[in-house]
């Protein structure tokens, strides 16, 4: 069938809130309201909501009913004050990936702290010049700009300092920025003890996979491991590799996670879920 046995549906943020002044990742966020209608909809096309450690055996073996898997990226905190609840009610399993570089201010959410910065800047100086951002679409064309730099062009790590120094000029501690929004250690471990909720990791410092070594590769994987597994009391089974599209996840990044056992990887490629996707 050209429709799949399935599908993982990727949330970031759900919030009643507009959390993307400038519209740049406006795409990240969902309201509660809009969650609740399209769970209450998929259901009554006929989807059956499985927890990830399901999926493998519902590809393996079809039984013709269509499912969805929920995923929620990075670990907001208003996963918790406003996803959970819907899908509690819902009765619908979920699995969050956390990324344990992100919770201990390793790492950065830097697609947040830039848009942020570039609100209050009207130019923004990178290496290679000085850009121009008054109106909001210039400020959106530059956001593009400095995206490209940070995932193509600044070597990877240096990526953090990069972002922490950009925030610190705008009055933002980018550490601070990131226990506000994400949850901290106990809230996982909240979410980890309830039957419906899996724990996943999202590497250890989100970083771009493909532009790291092959040694800083294996340690992004084994630390976010250890860290999980320390952390909650259990090991994760599920990856989600940052960013997800073609050039920051390839068969090097795959292979290395499969033959660390974990059972399912997922990127942001678009698509159904095929019986193919089991090898």
């Amino acid at each position: 069938s050209l429709a799949g046995s399935g599908a993982i549906l990727m949330l970031h943020r759900v919030s009643p809130e507009n959390r993307s002044p400038l519209g740049v990742n406006a795409g990240l966020s969902v309201t509660p309201e809009f969650l609740d209608r399209l769970v209450g909809e998929l259901k009554s096309d006929g989807y059956d909501f499985v927890s990830l450690d399901d999926v493998p055996a519902r590809l393996a073996k079809p039984d013709g009913k269509p499912f969805l898997a929920v995923t929620f990226d990075d670990g907001y905190k208003d996963n918790a004050a406003h996803a959970y609840p819907v899908l509690r009610r819902h009765n619908v399993p979920w699995t969050v990936y956390i990324a344990p570089g992100l919770v201990d201010g390793e790492a950065f959410l830097w697609w947040e702290l830039l848009e942020l910065a570039l609100q209050k800047l009207d130019t923004f100086e990178l290496p290679f010049g000085t850009l121009t951002c008054k109106s909001i679409a210039e400020k959106a064309a530059v956001f593009n700009r400095i995206q490209e730099f940070l995932l193509q062009e600044l070597p990877e790590p240096e990526v953090p300092g990069f972002i922490r120094t950009f925030a610190a000029k705008t009055g933002i501690d980018a550490k601070a920025y990131g226990e506000s929004e994400l949850l901290g250690w106990d809230e996982i471990r909240t979410q980890a003890e309830d039957p419906l909720c899996t724990i996943g990791t999202h590497t250890m410092r989100h970083h771009h996979l493909a532009r790291l070594s092959d040694n800083a590769l294996a340690a992004e994987f084994a630390e976010a491991h250890v860290a999980l597994e320390n952390r909650t009391g259990v090991a994760p089974r599920h990856v989600a590799y940052p960013y997800g599209y073609e050039l920051a996840v390839g068969r090097r990044e795959t292979d290395h996670a499969s033959n660390l056992g974990y059972v399912t990887g997922v990127t942001t490629r678009h698509g159904m879920l095929f019986g193919e996707h089991l090898t």
